[in-house]
């Protein structure tokens, strides 16, 4: 959404994208437009201007957050299944991962397997547990907090 409708406020906005912005909401209150559900998706809400959040545009804004305690574990566990490891705690490793994306577990999963093979060696819960705790995530509360 931040591409198609950015915060006119924002001085480095063209006039050609504050004119888009201006039709897109002229388009959305359009009586044609009845029965049509519109549906935007971002991980910028605070560049997405304003007048296009207010009620009767979008009514509803719902946060997808990042993976719970389970879905961790088994992102865990479908990133490293392929590699030589020792039996891992996926319970423990999840906890330690709060607030990880996706994107994220898959790139940590690959940089222990990355290292894994130069020091020629399994992995094990603790190599994985340092990895993790060597890394942090981008999102925390206070930046989740932006999107209620």
């Amino acid at each position: 959404m931040e591409a198609i409708a950015p915060s006119r406020n924002n001085s480095d906005v063209s006039f050609h994208y504050k004119a888009e912005v201006n039709e897109l909401l002229t388009q959305m209150d359009n009586k044609q437009n009845e029965g049509l559900i519109i549906i935007g998706a971002t991980n910028y809400i605070s560049n997405i201007d304003e007048a296009i959040l207010r009620p009767g545009r979008f009514d509803k804004k719902i946060f997808i957050g990042p993976p719970d305690l389970k879905a961790r574990a088994e992102a865990f566990r479908l990133y490293l299944e392929n590699y030589p490891q020792d039996k891992l705690r996926y319970d423990l490793i999840a906890e330690l991962s709060e607030n990880y994306t996706f994107a994220e577990i898959e790139y940590i999963c690959n940089e222990i397997k990355r290292q894994a093979i130069v020091v020629k060696r399994t992995i094990n819960t603790d190599y994985v547990c340092s990895h993790i705790s060597s890394y942090n995530p981008k999102l925390n509360d206070n930046e989740m907090g932006k999107y209620f």
